[in-house]
């Protein structure tokens, strides 16, 4: 009897754990990005960044970007772009941002984007959100990869 008692114990403590554990991991996903592409290798002036914050929904079929605001340098002409995979499949990708023709301004510009959706039906969802800037006067790309099971948003640039 006392086994029996004690083996439940032990699965219910397991299963306990398991739920802590996968709610840790749920609780992990990023909830902010940002993503620019820099001069000099990264050491001069920004030519175009984005920042914004990051949710996903609980089926992972829908990924927001929020306060999305994008930062272009006067002179450059850059770009911005979303996208949404599942491993290395695509899900979704958004068009260009800001839309022509503001993408070379002649002075400093900030663009508010609001919210963006990237969404799919397929199951298992989006599981990862890359962010590119892109400066075309100096074929460079900033990147940012988000990962719904990390905490923190990666990238670089090339």
């Amino acid at each position: 009897m006392m086994r029996r008692i004690a083996r439940i114990i032990l699965a219910l403590g397991a299963a306990a754990g398991l739920l802590t554990a996968t709610a840790g991991i749920a609780s992990a996903a990023p909830t902010k990005f940002s993503v620019a592409a820099v001069h000099a290798g990264g050491a001069g002036a920004t030519a175009v960044s984005a920042t914004g914050n990051i949710s996903w929904s609980a089926s992972l079929r829908t990924v927001t970007l929020s306060n999305v605001k994008v930062f272009m340098k006067g002179g450059e002409c850059t770009y911005v772009q979303f996208f949404g995979y599942q491993g290395t499949t695509p899900m979704d990708s958004t068009p260009l941002y800001p839309a022509e023709p503001y993408r070379c301004p002649s002075s400093d510009a900030v663009y508010n984007l609001g919210t963006i959706s990237l969404t799919t039906d397929r199951p298992g969802g989006i599981n990862h959100m890359i962010a590119e800037a892109h400066d075309v006067s100096h074929y460079l790309i900033g990147w940012t990869n988000c990962e719904v099971a990390d905490s923190v948003c990666y990238g670089g640039q090339y």
